[in-house]
């Protein structure tokens, strides 16, 4: 009996360590961005956006003229995010059920998702909840806060799109792993590095 005590007791403990232990992201991208350009279309076909392997644990942003506009790389278990210059601009962690985007210092919280089973919620400073992202059988509904839907993150043969409530495609991707990244390009609050930035990070699982 005492050490049936004694081996609960230490798989409490162990269980306890894991739970409080932050969430750290995979030492590598996910393979669709290893392997080669990953592509971003607007529904043209005009090319505006792409992603290029470094390493395996770093990406290059490009915009449609193929000027690099930024870098990612993972460390310590965040998405550290610099300038075309290499200084360094914000970074994305993911905490239990949420992920902060903080300045460079990795001080200032700038946003926050707040993950609840496969919804997210988007936040802006001062907790001012400004979008909900809503897994459906499709994909994702982008909301605004009043509930209204805005945009539809989702698969489509053999593309990952977003559409608007018109169902018109507005930006696509055949290389992305997941349509849910497609979502957060039109959120204006977020800056376009950011808004790539929480394209890549989200699209690893959770």
């Amino acid at each position: 009996m005492k050490r049936v005590a004694l081996l609960l007791v230490a798989v409490a403990s162990i269980g306890s360590a894991l739970a409080e232990a932050p969430v750290k992201l995979p030492a590598t991208y996910p393979a669709e961005f290893s392997a080669g350009k990953v592509e971003l279309r607007a529904a043209d076909g005009t090319e505006v956006l792409s992603f290029k392997p470094r390493s395996p644990a770093s990406l290059t942003v490009r915009d449609g003229k193929n000027a690099e506009t930024g870098r990612f790389a993972l460390s310590d278990g965040r998405l550290k995010a610099s300038g075309p210059d290499g200084q360094a601009r914000f970074e994305l962690k993911r905490k239990d059920d949420k992920v902060m985007l903080k300045d460079a210092s990795g001080e200032k919280e700038l946003f926050k998702f707040k993950l609840k089973a496969r919804d997210i919620d988007v936040y802006a400073p001062g907790d001012r909840l400004i979008y909900r992202l809503r897994h459906k059988d499709y994909g994702y509904a982008v909301e605004d806060a009043m509930g209204q839907t805005l945009f539809r993150a989702k698969f489509k043969d053999e593309k990952r799109v977003l559409r608007d409530p018109q169902d018109k495609t507005v930006l696509y991707s055949k290389d992305l792993p997941q349509p849910l990244g497609l979502a957060f390009f039109r959120m204006p609050q977020l800056d376009p590095l950011q808004q790539a930035a929480c394209c890549v990070f989200f699209q690893q699982p959770f």
